[in-house]
């Protein structure tokens, strides 16, 4: 029970009472913190920042139209597209990379070409396109994902691209007239 007058609480099963300082000393771990006034700017802190995410959650967002088929991204072009234009090594479809996710020293992820599928040989994980962007940003929500990697992709598209040779076209020859 808590008492907003005199802002101290009771707990009728344990039949102990106190201020904040007190419920914090009682629910914070003494290996972890060392003064109740930490642990309580801590979750305070938490509780503000999470009422920031709800409070953007539930605002209306404008729809975000994503023009890049993402399914059908390659993951060569996906890795180029955060950094490494090239593999490590290659040893036929297989492509060897520095995994984008893991400061760790040595390429441990390969991407095979023609499955379009990647495995990380230290850490075991594994997967295509959406897995790679879940290991990158940790999150499980599809709209994100599918934001992470067109905002990656979106700056290879801004490249500048080589326009094909025009070929020159025949003078119009419909306003000929025939002659008998």
């Amino acid at each position: 029970m808590v008492d907003t007058k005199t802002n101290r609480w009771y707990d009728h099963a344990t039949d102990q009472s106190g201020d904040i300082i007190d419920l914090a000393a009682l629910k914070m771990n003494p290996r972890l913190y060392t003064d109740p006034r930490d642990f309580i700017l801590k979750y305070m802190n938490e509780y503000e920042q999470g009422k920031e995410l709800s409070a953007m959650a539930h605002r209306p967002q404008e729809p975000e139209i994503i023009s890049t088929d993402i399914r059908n991204v390659k993951l060569t072009d996906f890795m180029a597209a955060l950094g490494q234009e090239q593999p490590v090594a290659a040893d036929g479809n297989l492509r060897v990379y520095y995994a984008p996710y893991d400061s760790g020293h040595g390429p441990t992820m390969i991407v095979n070409t023609e499955t379009n599928l990647w495995r990380d040989t230290k850490s075991g994980a594994y997967g295509g396109i959406y897995d790679l962007a879940y290991e990158l940003t940790g999150s499980c929500n599809m709209s994100e994902l599918n934001r992470y990697i067109a905002t990656q992709m979106s700056g290879m598209e801004k490249s500048p691209k080589v326009e094909p040779a025009k070929l020159e076209r025949e003078p119009d020859r419909t306003n000929r007239k025939m002659r008998l």
